[in-house]
């Protein structure tokens, strides 16, 4: 055999790999050591398959070439033993003949290519060439698919934590309060809406219902710090607008130039019976008498928060004193936008009429399951919010 000069760069990725021969041949068993070992990270060899079986235990190699005839088990059932052991092993065969019958095993196992004697450095290189770039194409895709599990599993505990500060944001036993009734719908892990309600000390009922640029975690980020401020600016006595230019200030400097955030921000004084609203960029909010009939809207008068700065901004507030039993209703655009598969928008028309068939202590269920219909099989593109609070006699 003559050994043929050959440059191990041409192979660069057979350096990263662990080889197993075997051949009771030892003449062609070291003269494949002699070639092979250079071009690789780990070459073992085995005269036979019972040291073979040992030496694979022990190393695991990427890559098996056994001969197919030798004393005790053969080729064929070795091979057979590596591709049940893990089917992705490339193993060649060896052999100084053609044989119909050997070559059918072979394909019903699996082996992966042939060497055929005798054997040259040239003959070796190209079997190993087409299994080479199979174990290549493999590891990428092991490594590209591990990454993408690190991401993933990155961006669920990320969603997590703002899905968890998202909960802790809407203070628990407020939510249970029978004066209102709300409803969030995420169309990620994360929702962009959000819904905040708070008692000041004077017992005023004070409402947010926000819905920031985007859905998912990027929204969800964005109505951290203005939660902040909600809470802290209804403790100290402040009116809507007063918290609404605040808010404003507050995402103009801390977010990005393309995130602001819709929000509407209301207060109800019970002893007064008065309502004050400041809408900035949302749907209207309803009033709604015991029948569930519109008895005033309260338009959006101004921009979303964290569009203009500084003095460019002043919050657009609308007074309204109650004389009956009514229900002030909020809603995100989201909801209003909600498509079925025909491409129609719920609109506010379908909230209108929602309402109306509704009795008062079942709206938001009422317009929940309305809007739940309309969508059919179809996933709602935005985050969709509503919350209705009674304003009582």
């Amino acid at each position: 055999m003559n050994r043929e000069a050959t440059d191990s760069q041409d192979l660069p990725f057979l350096q990263t790999l662990t080889l197993l021969i075997i051949d009771d041949d030892g003449e062609l068993r070291t003269w494949m050591e002699t070639v092979l070992s250079p071009m690789t990270k780990e070459l073992h060899s085995a005269a036979d398959a019972e040291q073979a079986t040992m030496l694979f235990k022990e190393h695991t190699p990427d890559l098996v070439i056994t001969d197919v005839n030798m004393p005790g088990s053969g080729g064929l059932e070795l091979a057979t033993e590596i591709k049940a052991f893990d089917p992705d092993i490339p193993v060649l065969l060896i052999t100084g003949y053609d044989d119909a019958t050997t070559l059918q095993q072979a394909i019903e196992i699996g082996i992966d290519g042939y060497l055929a004697k005798p054997l040259t450095v040239e003959s070796v290189m190209q079997a190993l060439a087409k299994p080479l770039r199979s174990l290549q194409n493999n590891r990428d895709l092991k490594q590209q698919t591990a990454l993408l599990e690190m991401y993933h599993a990155a961006a669920e505990e990320e969603r997590d934590l703002v899905s968890d500060l998202m909960e802790r944001m809407m203070q628990p036993i407020e939510r249970r309060d029978e004066r209102f009734d709300y409803w969030v719908a995420p169309t990620d892990a994360v929702s962009g809406d959000l819904i905040c309600i708070h008692y000041a000390n004077n017992g005023t009922l004070f409402i947010m219902a926000a819905d920031s640029t985007g859905h998912g975690l990027p929204a969800a980020l964005n109505l951290l710090p203005i939660n902040q401020v909600f809470y802290r600016m209804v403790d100290k006595g402040f009116p809507v607008s007063a918290i609404a230019e605040e808010m404003n200030r507050v995402i103009k400097e801390q977010s990005p130039a393309d995130r602001f955030v819709a929000a509407t921000l209301a207060s109800i004084d019970f002893r007064n019976r008065i309502i004050d609203i400041c809408n900035g960029g949302n749907p209207p909010t309803f009033l709604i008498d015991d029948s569930g009939e519109v008895v005033h809207s309260f338009a959006s008068g101004q921009l979303p928060l964290g569009i203009l700065g500084g003095e460019s901004f002043t919050a657009s507030n609308e007074i309204y004193r109650w004389e009956q039993p009514l229900q002030l209703v909020l809603f995100s655009d989201g909801m209003t936008d909600a498509e079925n598969e025909s491409g129609i928008a719920f609109d506010e028309r379908g909230i209108i009429e929602a309402l109306k068939q509704s009795t008062q202590d079942k709206r938001v269920t009422h317009v929940v399951e309305a809007v739940q219909t309309h969508l059919g099989e179809r996933h709602a593109h935005d985050d969709i919010s509503i919350i209705v609070a009674n304003c009582e006699l």
